[in-house]
């Protein structure tokens, strides 16, 4: 793995997460739920919708926001790449996993299947935070 990327596994029937956010996930016969327990630390939350057909999504870091992705239901592979170097590691994530990806960590998206994935950040949404680096192309494209 890389020392800006940490991918956690959460998979039991009730699972409390603290670090690095707080989360609380129940799994029961009248669904799943995933709370956000606490707010110290997170100031941006996104409910983020990944589609096989819709291509690569991401495909850029940012200067000072680190981001955790929960992924409620679904699979896709994860592209993430250190700016100044040429090598892009891949690796596959799914339903119950937890990434947390700090600032300045190239990362990308591509769905194998439709996904539903909810995302807490550090620091408010700011599209100048924001470096786009477009180093995973979509095969329709090619």
């Amino acid at each position: 793995m890389h020392s800006l990327l940490r991918i956690q596994k959460i998979n039991p029937l009730h699972a409390e997460i603290t670090s690095p956010v707080c989360l609380n996930v129940l799994n029961n016969d009248k669904g799943r739920s995933v709370f956000l327990n606490s707010t110290k630390g997170v100031n941006t939350v996104a409910v983020l919708e990944f589609k096989p057909e819709g291509g690569i999504r991401g495909n850029h870091y940012h200067l000072s926001k680190s981001e955790t992705l929960y992924i409620i239901d679904g699979k896709m592979t994860l592209y993430y790449w250190e700016p100044d170097k040429p090598e892009i590691k891949e690796i596959i994530v799914e339903s119950g996993h937890l990434i947390t990806i700090k600032a300045s960590l190239g990362h990308a998206y591509k769905a194998i299947e439709p996904t539903l994935a909810f995302e807490m950040g550090t620091h408010p949404y700011n599209p100048a935070d924001t470096v786009y680096d477009y180093r995973i192309k979509d095969e329709s494209s090619l």
